[in-house]
């Protein structure tokens, strides 16, 4: 499902900071409620509860009120979830799922797996969620710049809301950020994190990341340095953009 506001439509990309997003929006005063055009038969309960938290443009019927989502840096995005897989306790790894089956004890052997198997896979479930044939979401934020963000987006689709509320609203579900996790989810190796940037370029050139959005919270106490592609000529090698 997605989330109804007043003027608008909220699309919850998984990992992405959608989570705080909604409770931002209910403590702020903003009136919300679940909506879905279809919900399809599932096999398993975790495919239906994904499916009713995470909706993409295409599940979304009304095409006349402005939507909006949240992507993540994809360097960042596979260290939350694998942080969120360990922690806990592999529930989700035997979904059945192409990609949970790469999940590994150790991050670098899962990132290596992600970039082996599903080059590209980030680009393609941000594609996944975010267009529907002729259309794509109209406002793109970033996890890295939530609560801005959000209260950008608000202002533009003129929804009220209590801007100092909103801005109080503490920091959720940040495992990746905890001591020990923090450590084990570090980018170590330059030539693994070259690998992945690589394979990530389309996302990385179409929601605008570059030098200024990385910092070393991100890679751990290594802090590796990294490359990046100023324009398309310079793209290398870039794996093929996989499905969600």
């Amino acid at each position: 499902m997605a989330t109804q506001l007043p003027k608008s439509i909220f699309i919850h990309i998984p990992r992405t900071g959608g989570y705080w997003v909604r409770i931002a929006l209910e403590e702020a005063g903003v009136p919300v409620n679940a909506i879905v055009k279809n919900i399809p038969v599932f096999q398993q309960e975790w495919q239906l509860r994904h499916h009713i938290q995470h909706s993409p443009l295409s599940n979304i019927a009304d095409q006349s009120v402005p939507t909006f989502a949240f992507v993540r840096h994809p360097c960042s995005w596979l260290q939350s979830f694998w942080v969120f897989q360990m922690l806990s306790k592999k529930r989700y790894i035997n979904k059945g799922g192409p990609f949970y089956s790469l999940v590994d004890d150790t991050f670098e052997a899962f990132i290596d797996n992600v970039i082996r198997h599903k080059p590209g896979f980030i680009s393609g479930m941000y594609n996944t969620y975010l267009c529907d044939e002729d259309r794509t979401v109209d406002a793109v934020g970033k996890q890295e710049t939530l609560t801005e963000d959000l209260i950008r987006i608000l202002r533009e689709n003129n929804e009220e809301f209590d801007e100092e509320v909103l801005r109080s609203v503490s920091p959720k579900n940040c495992y990746a950020s905890l001591e020990e996790w923090h450590e084990r989810s570090a980018y170590k190796s330059q030539e693994l994190l070259d690998r992945l940037l690589d394979a990530e370029f389309d996302a990385l050139e179409r929601y605008g990341y570059n030098h200024s959005d990385f910092t070393p919270r991100i890679y751990g106490s290594s802090s590796p340095k990294f490359h990046f592609f100023s324009h398309s000529k310079d793209r290398r090698n870039v794996g093929t953009v996989g499905n969600a």
